[in-house]
């Protein structure tokens, strides 16, 4: 705090010394060594005055501040007492000081941001940055697992769904091919072929037909009494008749008019003759009754199978009431994302719901479709992120209230100790500072404080003692 003295006998105040609290000036010592002070001479020399006249000066108007000040001791508020011919010297800290009687005001500008918030804000951004990196990368490698998990999932069940397929369709054409080869069969004689083919009806129920036709498609022999019907134009046959080992195809069958698969292996000639194709046998299974046997997998509470051939068209679906509603899947998103081979993780949007699938092509090229609702599947992610969310506002919580007490444990004793310091700069005597017995650099503060303290009252135990 600098303080300007003015010469009471000039009309041109001038500064006369800069008001030192512990100098040999202010406290009125007019010892010799004091005026041989080379600060002392400096002063006076810039004012005019020879160092006995100067330290006299100070003396006199430091009596009348250190009165005033034991004065206002008493006083919670500042004292303004000036005549209206008193001369004022200006104060920089906000106080102002007259010649004569004393006016002392004090300015006292509010704390807008303190050293609480201060330290509290400190403490939170150290405390709540590192927590939120931390949880946040947590949260990212917990939802990538649980992404995972979830995919992996279903991709289990399309590969098991695909093994079953794979076995299911190798078994038929086994069945096939060995009764294929068997003389009632290449006989082409529909009264031998027939017990044959009631017997792989009556072992393989989910059959509904099983028949012969020629190399041209026309129907030879059947396995129930209906008469022959003309199936030359099915894909299978041609596909048979061309030299396929095995030929599959979803249709409307012509007996039940019903949705229906198609498996069908080439009925070979004589010895002579053996690698010429003189038929097709075929199987029809209704694909409702497939569907129920090949595909009845749970996946959740509302994830279920479908099998899709080449062309789109459904061969087995699980939920029920859809396979028989429609058997055309070329439109679907699963057979529109389908993989060349292996398998792929697919989400679209089907009945107005979000569904993540799993699509694979088995080894016989149909397509195995594992689908669930996206709600349903991502369920325990979603639980996953309301459970680490809900930690860490407990953790940020119990950040926050670690750091306030640790904030207010800082900031109280500097509160009060410029609570003190204020106190002393009015008169007023605070007493012994409890804070002076800490071992900190708070500790150091205060004891100076108090030494400072303990300084001002000598001075004006000095100054009574003068006086008097």
């Amino acid at each position: 705090m600098r303080t300007v003295f003015t010469d009471p006998g000039s009309s041109d105040p001038q500064p006369l010394a800069q008001a030192i609290v512990y100098s040999p000036l202010v406290l009125g010592d007019d010892s010799a060594a004091d005026r041989k002070n080379p600060n002392v001479h400096r002063l006076a020399a810039e004012n005019g005055l020879n160092a006995v006249q100067l330290q006299r000066s100070v003396a006199r108007r430091s009596t009348g501040i250190v009165a005033r000040s034991a004065a206002l001791a008493t006083r919670p508020a500042a004292v303004d007492c000036r005549r209206p011919s008193a001369q004022k010297t200006s104060i920089h800290a906000g106080k102002t000081i007259n010649r004569g009687d004393l006016s002392v005001s004090s300015d006292k500008q509010g704390v807008r941001f303190g050293i609480f918030g201060k330290i509290l804000v400190t403490m939170l951004i150290v405390a709540a940055v590192p927590l939120g990196v931390v949880w946040y990368l947590d949260y990212l490698l917990i939802r990538d697992g649980l992404e995972q998990s979830i995919d992996q999932q279903l991709d289990n069940t399309s590969v098991q769904l695909a093994t079953e397929v794979d076995q299911w369709v190798r078994m038929n054409q086994k069945v096939l091919q060995q009764n294929a080869a068997l003389g009632d069969i290449t006989s082409m004689d529909p009264a031998r072929q027939k017990p044959v083919l009631r017997s792989i009806l009556n072992e393989y129920d989910w059959s509904y037909l099983v028949f012969t036709t020629d190399n041209r498609g026309i129907n030879i022999g059947r396995s129930d009494d209906k008469p022959p019907a003309d199936y030359s134009d099915r894909a299978y046959v041609k596909a048979v008749v061309r030299g396929e080992p095995l030929a599959k195809q979803v249709v409307i069958g012509k007996t039940t008019g019903l949705p229906a698969v198609i498996l069908a292996t080439p009925i070979k000639g004589a010895q002579s003759v053996r690698d010429s194709v003189t038929g097709v046998i075929a199987m029809a299974m209704h694909i409702e009754e497939l569907s129920e046997r090949i595909t009845n997998t749970a996946i959740g509470n509302t994830g279920f199978a479908f099998i899709l051939d080449e062309s789109g068209k459904v061969v087995a679906h699980q939920q029920k009431g859809s396979a028989p509603a429609t058997t055309d899947f070329s439109k679907h998103p699963a057979y529109l994302q389908r993989p060349d081979s292996g398998s792929t993780l697919i989400s679209y949007s089907t009945d107005g719901k979000d569904v993540v699938a799993a699509v694979r092509r088995s080894a016989s090229g149909w397509y195995v479709v594992t689908q669930q609702d996206s709600a349903e599947a991502y369920a325990p992610l979603k639980k996953a992120q309301w459970r680490g969310i809900m930690v860490l506002v407990l953790t940020l919580a119990i950040v926050s209230l670690v750091a306030y007490s640790f904030s207010q444990g800082l900031s109280r004793p500097i509160k009060g100790l410029t609570a003190i310091a204020d106190e002393l700069s009015r008169g007023g005597n605070p007493g012994k500072i409890a804070e002076a017995q800490r071992g900190d650099e708070i500790g150091q503060l205060a004891a100076a404080i108090d030494r400072m303290g303990a300084s001002i009252r000598l001075a004006m135990e000095r100054l009574r003692k003068k006086r008097a």
